[in-house]
C-alpha cells in the first residue's frame, strides 16, 4: 500500500502537495459558518484562488522542513502540531506509512502517544486491567473517566457471562460497575442478563454480538468519544475537514443547483447562471377565475391546481407537453387547498364551502366527504401512513380524520388557524394564527412544545422535509418578509426581502436540487427566488399579470418550478434555451421511468 517504487522522500513531497491543496480548500471554508472551520479575523487576508500560506502549499525548495516548533517563517492561525498530526493520520490512512513515519521523525511528533497506543492494543486484546490502568494514567476529567470505565467494564462483564463465569461476572458487577453510580435502570438491565446461560439468548437480550473484534472496536470508539482530541485524534480528521469545506462551498455558491456534490479540490465551487428556472416553459390557462394554490404529486408527474372557479385541475406532466388528467368539480365555493396522499393515489381538496373532499386519482371521482368545519378550511396535511390526515380552519378546530371514515377521529380546540403543516415523519405539527403566533405541537402527545410570536401578520407557512425549518410569510405594507425559523433552536435563521405582500395570502416554498432556494409569489406579479443560506435575491421572474398566490418546486428531477396567479393561469418555469425548457418537463417522464 505505502511502498511503491519511489522513495520515502518522493512520497512525502507528493503528500505535502496534497496537504497544501487541501489546506487552501479548508481555508476557503472559513469565509462562512461551518463548524470547526471559521478562522476569525482572517477574512481580509484571503483572496479568491490564493493560498494564505503559499510556502505550505508549495513546499520548501529542498523538500525538508524544520521541526514543528518552528516549521516555516510564517505563522498558522491554528496549532501547527495539530495540523501536522492530521497530515500524519491522513498519510497513514492513504497507505503512505513510510512517509507518515518520516514526518513523525522529522517533526518530532507522533500521531498517538505511547499510552494511547497501549489503550488501542489492550482493548482489542481484551486486556481489561491494562485498559483501566491506561485510562487512569491519562488523567481524564472525572465525568469522562467514569464514562470510559463503564464502557469497557460493561464489555468485560458481558464477556464473563459469555464464558459462563457467572460468579466472577456478578462480583465484577458489584465491585467494578455499581460504584460508578450509573442509572438504576441500566444496572437492573445488566443484572437481569445473569439468567441467560445460552450465548445466543445473551446476545439477543443484551443486543451484543459477543467478544468479537467488532464489539471491542465499538468499545474503542466509545472511549474515543470521551478522550480529549488533543490526546486521541478523531478518526479521518482530514477527510472530515475537506468534506466540511466542500459542503460549505456548495452552501455559499448561490447558483449551484445540482444534486451532485462538488468534489473539485483544486477550484472553488462555481455554477452556470442558467441553472435556475428563469423562463416560462408552459402556460396553462384553463381555469376560469383566480388560481389560489397548487401542489406537485410526490412523484412529480402530476400537478394539482385549486381555483376560485370552484374546480381543481390535475395536470399530467409525464410527457413533454402537460395535459389535463382530471377536472374535479363539486365544491360549492372557492377551492383554496389540495394535498396528494403519500402514494399519490388520493387527492384531498378543501376551501370556503367548509367541506373536505376525497378524490380518486385513478378515476377522477369523488370518494368521500368530510364535514366538521363550520368555517373555511385553510390547510390539510397527511400522516406518514397515508391512512390519516389532519385539517385546520378558521373555526378554531383541528381535526384528525381516517381516510375511510366520515367522522373525525380526534378534535383539537384552539384559535383561528390560518395555516398548518405536519412533518413527514408525523411527529411535529406547526400552526399559525391571526395572533401572530407560530405554535409547535408534538403529534404523538398532542401537546404544545413551543411557541414563537412574530411582529407582523402571518399568512402562511411551509415546513421543510426534515421538519426542522419552517418558512413564514409576513404581511406588511412597509416591510413584507419571508422568515426562516429553526424549530429546534427556536431561532430566526434568515430573512428574505424584496417582494410585496400587504393584502393577500401568499405562499412560499423551498426549492432547488438541494432545497437551497427559497421561492415566493408577490403582489407585484413577480416570482422571487432567494438563496436560502445567504438571503441573497437571485431572480425575479416576470410573466404573470396578477398577484402570484402560490409557488411549488417539483420533487422529481428536471428543476421545474410552478406558480399560480390571480390572472387565472398556471406557469411552469425552466432554465436555459427552448430545447432545455422542453427537456425540463420531459425529465419528469424519465424520472418516472427510472422508478
Amino acid at each position: 500500500m505505502g511502498g511503491g517504487s519511489g522513495s520515502a522522500d518522493d512520497e512525502l513531497h507528493a503528500a505535502e502537495g496534497i496537504a497544501g491543496a487541501i489546506g487552501r480548500d479548508i481555508q476557503g471554508a472559513k469565509r462562512g459558518g461551518s463548524a470547526g472551520l471559521v478562522v476569525p479575523g482572517l477574512q481580509d487576508e484571503v483572496r479568491h484562488g490564493d493560498a494564505l500560506f503559499p510556502d505550505a502549499a508549495a513546499g520548501s525548495s529542498n523538500g525538508h522542513s524544520s521541526a514543528v516548533g518552528a516549521p516555516t517563517t510564517h505563522s498558522m492561525p491554528w496549532s501547527s502540531s495539530d495540523y501536522t498530526r492530521i497530515i500524519i493520520q491522513a498519510l497513514q490512512t492513504m497507505g503512505y506509512t513510510r512517509s507518515a513515519a518520516e514526518l513523525e521523525r522529522e517533526s518530532g511528533l507522533t500521531l498517538h502517544s505511547p499510552a494511547v497506543s497501549k489503550l488501542h492494543d489492550a482493548v482489542l486484546a481484551g486486556d481489561w486491567k491494562e485498559v483501566g490502568d491506561v485510562l487512569v494514567s491519562l488523567q481524564l476529567p472525572p465525568e469522562s473517566l467514569g464514562e470510559c470505565l463503564f464502557a469497557f467494564r460493561r464489555q468485560q462483564y458481558l464477556e464473563l457471562l459469555e464464558a459462563r463465569k457467572t460468579q466472577e461476572a456478578i462480583t465484577h458487577l458489584q465491585a467494578q460497575i455499581t460504584p460508578l453510580g450509573i442509572d438504576r435502570g441500566v444496572l437492573h438491565a445488566l443484572t437481569s442478563l445473569v439468567v441467560f446461560t445460552d450465548p445466543e439468548e445473551l446476545h439477543r437480550h443484551a443486543r451484543w454480538e459477543g467478544p468479537t473484534p467488532a464489539e471491542r472496536g465499538r468499545v474503542l470508539e466509545e472511549l474515543r468519544s470521551h478522550i480529549p482530541r488533543s490526546i486521541l485524534l478523531p478518526n479521518n480528521r482530514l477527510e472530515t475537514l475537506v468534506c466540511q469545506a466542500l459542503k460549505h462551498q456548495v452552501e455559499q455558491c448561490s447558483r449551484y443547483n445540482s444534486t451532485e456534490p462538488w468534489l473539485d479540490l483544486l477550484a472553488d465551487c462555481t455554477s452556470d447562471s442558467n441553472s435556475l428556472p428563469d423562463k416560462t416553459v408552459h402556460l396553462l390557462d384553463l381555469h376560469q377565475d383566480e388560481v389560489w394554490y397548487l401542489q406537485f404529486s410526490n412523484g412529480g408527474t402530476q400537478l394539482a391546481t385549486a381555483s376560485k372557479d370552484k374546480t381543481v385541475i390535475v395536470w399530467d406532466l409525464s410527457q413533454s407537453e402537460p395535459t389535463v388528467r382530471h377536472t374535479l368539480r363539486g365544491h360549492e365555493d372557492s377551492v383554496s387547498f389540495v394535498s396528494f396522499s403519500p402514494d399519490d393515489r388520493v387527492l384531498l381538496s378543501c376551501g370556503n364551502d367548509y367541506i373536505i373532499k376525497q378524490w380518486s386519482m385513478d378515476t377522477g371521482l369523488m370518494v368521500r366527504e368530510y364535514k366538521g368545519h363550520t368555517k373555511a378550511v385553510t390547510a390539510m396535511s397527511w400522516m406518514p401512513d397515508g391512512k390519516q390526515f389532519v385539517s385546520a380552519g378558521y373555526c378554531k378546530k383541528i381535526f384528525v380524520w381516517h381516510l375511510d371514515e366520515s367522522e373525525a377521529v380526534t378534535t383539537w380546540h384552539g384559535e383561528r388557524f390560518c395555516d398548518m403543516a405536519v412533518s413527514k415523519d408525523g411527529r411535529r405539527m406547526v400552526t399559525i394564527s391571526p395572533e401572530r403566533k407560530i405554535k409547535i405541537f408534538s403529534m404523538p402527545d398532542k401537546q404544545e412544545i413551543g411557541c414563537v410570536t412574530e411582529s407582523e401578520s402571518i399568512t402562511s407557512i411551509c415546513l421543510s422535509d426534515d421538519g426542522r425549518h419552517v418558512l413564514v410569510n409576513i404581511s406588511s405594507e412597509s416591510k413584507p418578509e419571508v422568515h426562516l425559523w429553526d424549530l429546534e433552536e427556536m431561532m430566526l435563521s434568515q430573512r428574505y426581502r424584496g417582494h410585496r405582500q400587504a393584502r393577500y395570502v401568499i405562499r412560499s416554498c423551498f426549492g432547488g436540487a438541494r432545497n437551497s432556494l427559497v421561492i415566493c409569489g408577490s403582489e407585484d406579479s413577480l416570482v422571487y427566488v432567494w438563496h436560502r443560506a445567504t438571503g441573497a435575491l437571485l431572480a425575479r421572474l416576470s410573466g404573470h399579470a396578477g398577484t402570484i398566490n402560490s409557488v411549488a418546486w417539483t420533487p422529481a428531477k428536471g428543476g421545474l418550478l410552478a406558480s399560480v396567479s390571480d390572472d387565472n393561469t398556471v406557469r411552469l418555469w425552466g432554465s436555459g434555451g427552448p430545447q432545455q425548457q422542453r427537456a425540463s418537463v420531459a425529465a419528469l417522464h424519465d424520472a418516472e421511468g427510472e422508478e
